[in-house]
């Protein structure tokens, strides 16, 4: 089942193995003096009813960083790690991807997309059946 904490997790840790110098926070504030982090966030999610027991739901990440390298290098290695996100045995891909810059700070955001069906648990539609007469042969 795809849930938002697995999912903020991935991403967080799709981010400390492909920055190992970084250090990376799922929530909060970065109370460090490095000059080097990312914080993930998730800006917004969406799901929409589709037919039957189909749904379409969207979540909007929005990932800072701080570096003291050239910001263009940090984002384009950023891009290409977001591209495919590794979750639940399999890859979702990263679409809608932009940044901007805000006091200082780099904010990258993505959108990861799924469709789910909604698994019911069946329940036995009889429970017994008592035969009372037999048929003659």
């Amino acid at each position: 089942m795809i849930t938002i904490t697995k999912l903020k997790q991935a991403v967080v840790d799709l981010l400390k193995d492909q920055f190992p110098d970084y250090a990376v926070y799922g929530e909060g504030q970065p109370q460090t003096n490095s000059q080097r982090y990312f914080l993930v966030d998730l800006k917004s999610m969406s799901q929409t009813k589709q037919l039957n027991k189909r749904y379409y739901r969207e979540h909007r990440f929005d990932i800072q960083f701080s570096t003291d390298q050239q910001i263009t290098e940090v984002l384009e290695q950023l891009y290409q790690c977001l591209s495919y996100l590794p979750y639940g045995g399999g890859v979702v891909r990263g679409t809608r991807m932009n940044q901007e810059l805000e006091d200082g700070v780099v904010h990258v955001y993505v959108n990861y997309n799924f469709r789910l069906v909604e698994q019911l648990e069946l329940e036995p539609q009889m429970q017994n059946l008592k035969q009372e007469e037999f048929l003659n042969e």
